[in-house]
């Protein structure tokens, strides 16, 4: 019955704020994972979700000024020869709004061996030598949390959720 009279809602206020909100709300009935979406929003205070057997990356940002980012990646693609040959390891390097580089180091299967490349990584004294010039920030995000991430440019969000469920899980 409910359906009904959001249906014909739709058509009787067609064009009108009462046909868009009777769409809307069909809608949802129809496709309850946004509903459950916004719910587990809601409940965790996070639009991130935890699961450490997807894809994960690994992200480091910078500041724009003083940061030399094409000698980093280089550093970064020397780290990746000597220690990983046999991985397929991508670099790159985009702008995070207007004063910050973000350097998006990818792709690796699950959340352990994002693990292991990141330790190794930031144990690595030429890397960290260039990266300290600076201040920076280092984190392992899965491909769908990166999406959020970046669409909203959320540092403190992530960060948050990073130390909350990366750090105390390792």
């Amino acid at each position: 019955v409910f359906v009904d009279n959001l249906e014909k809602g739709i058509n009787k206020y067609e064009n009108t704020e009462t046909s868009i909100r009777c769409s809307n709300i069909l809608n949802l009935i129809k496709n309850p994972e946004t509903i459950n979406r916004r719910n587990e929003i809601a409940i965790l205070k996070s639009p991130y979700r935890y699961n450490e057997d997807i894809i994960h990356y690994i992200i480091i940002i910078t500041p724009k000024e003083n940061t030399d980012i094409n000698f980093i990646k280089t550093l970064i693609s020397d780290f990746n020869i000597k220690n990983f040959s046999n991985e397929i390891i991508e670099i790159n390097a985009m702008m995070l709004g207007l004063d910050h580089h973000l350097i998006i180091i990818k792709t690796f299967e699950n959340k352990y061996k994002s693990s292991y490349y990141y330790n190794m990584l930031f144990s690595n004294k030429e890397v960290l030598k260039e990266l300290n010039k600076t201040p920076f920030i280092k984190l392992i995000i899965s491909e769908e949390n990166f999406l959020e991430f970046y669409k909203h440019k959320d540092i403190e969000g992530y960060t948050i959720f990073y130390n909350n469920k990366y750090i105390e899980k390792n």
